[in-house]
């Protein structure tokens, strides 16, 4: 279930580097097949993850669980309990490779169709 209320606008206030100019600031959203942010398929917990805006800052943290989460560099996967990301850092959360920011779009996407 989505709940919360975020437009297109806020979400292009993230920069390349990950800096929010205020309007996230606080905010955080869970990832998973019982979250926010909806995925849905067996390879993704209920609560996978959190991504949290922290002072500027967008933290990524795994929730305990089953196939963790990753940060995909150089093309290697490398396993992460919490780490502070860009918007546009490539992850792996269960079978889905995807940046941060197509998280944070897929919220506001989802969110327009229940307006």
């Amino acid at each position: 279930m989505l709940c919360c209320n975020m437009h297109q606008e806020q979400i292009s206030n993230i920069t390349a580097r990950g800096e929010n100019t205020g309007s996230m600031e606080g905010r955080t959203y869970i990832v998973g097949r019982e979250g926010h942010i909806y995925l849905g398929d067996s390879s993704i917990s209920r609560q996978h993850a959190e991504i949290r805006f922290i002072d500027g800052k967008i933290r990524l943290r795994d929730l305990g669980s089953t196939n963790g989460i990753y940060l995909v560099r150089n093309n290697r996967a490398i396993p992460v309990q919490q780490v502070y990301v860009n918007s546009n850092q490539t992850i792996l959360i269960g079978r889905h490779r995807c940046t941060v920011q197509d998280l944070l779009e897929a919220l506001i996407d989802v969110e327009d169709y229940a307006d």
